[in-house]
């Protein structure tokens, strides 16, 4: 499967010898597919002359043969009646979300019996993330509603770590952990009293929690070299991932947070670790 990328380009005349040709009375729109490094994607191209119109028609009709969607050039937003196929960037914030998750669980540096942490997985596919929180976190909690999807996962967190997911239907089970991580998105209502939230929807955690909402995508810098400069890095990222080319090349940069602020993931561990703290602090009657 491939994506395609709008090229509109801006024509450098040619004076007489263009007007000579006929080329100008064309015009047509081109597309070929480019390669580079380990990137390919389907161009599809345009001059831009004049005041001519861009032929929306067209392009619609070539970026068809890349199904997994089309990046367009910076500022350019196709007019209303013409639909294109957008490149979707919920693949890869999935893949950052859970690798920023990891990230900030091993950053924060306390005893993993004092951590406990909560993970979303209605459909029990995410069994491999909960057994790489096991060694931060004494308790991992896995709301499933298929937990016969983590039978493998639970099998080889005995094996590796001697220690058992514990996992239920409950989502009143995600209440007490100080860390809750839902790639798919968290239960209508869930707002997190004083948690660390990894999901891509936004919630207002009562303070000291956070909601980290996404992360700043980073690549391979092979991978990265073969961006066009007139399309935004981070959507060609999840162009690239949304093609599986660039395996093992994609990196979570600075967490995203739901009131706009950006923090690495290590001062999310941090932070974790605060929430900790405060809920140590916290009167018995606070915590029940």
């Amino acid at each position: 499967m491939m994506f395609s990328v709008l090229n509109l380009q801006e024509h450098i005349s040619q004076g007489f010898w263009e007007k000579l040709t006929g080329w100008i009375k064309r015009n047509p729109v081109g597309a070929e597919i480019v390669k580079s490094g380990p990137v390919r994607y389907w161009e599809v191209k345009w001059e831009r002359r004049d005041n001519r119109p861009v032929p929306w028609g067209e392009i619609q009709e070539l970026a068809r043969w890349a199904p997994a969607g089309i990046l367009l050039p910076k500022g350019v937003e196709p007019p209303k009646g013409v639909e294109l196929p957008m490149v979707s960037q919920k693949g890869l914030q999935r893949h950052l979300l859970q690798e920023a998750a990891v990230a900030a669980v091993e950053a924060c540096r306390v005893p993993p019996q004092r951590l406990s942490v909560a993970l979303f997985d209605l459909d029990g596919r995410l069994g491999s993330l909960a057994v790489r929180i096991l060694p931060y976190a004494a308790a991992v909690k896995v709301i499933t509603e298929n937990p016969e999807g983590l039978q493998e996962a639970q099998k080889e967190a005995m094996t590796e770590y001697g220690a058992a997911l514990l996992i239920t239907d409950e989502e009143a089970a995600a209440k007490d952990c100080a860390v809750v991580v839902a790639p798919d998105g968290l239960p209508q209502g869930y707002e997190g009293e004083g948690q660390v939230l990894f999901s891509p929807a936004a919630r207002r955690p009562t303070p000291p929690g956070l909601s980290v909402t996404g992360c700043v995508a980073r690549l391979r810098e092979d991978c990265a070299a073969a961006c066009p400069p007139f399309v935004d890095a981070e959507q060609f990222a999840a162009a690239l991932f949304a093609t599986r080319q660039c395996p093992t090349g994609y990196y979570a940069g600075d967490c995203r947070l739901s009131d706009g602020r950006r923090m690495p993931a290590q001062q999310v561990g941090e932070w974790i670790a605060s929430c900790i703290r405060e809920g140590d602090a916290a009167p018995a009657e606070r915590r029940a």
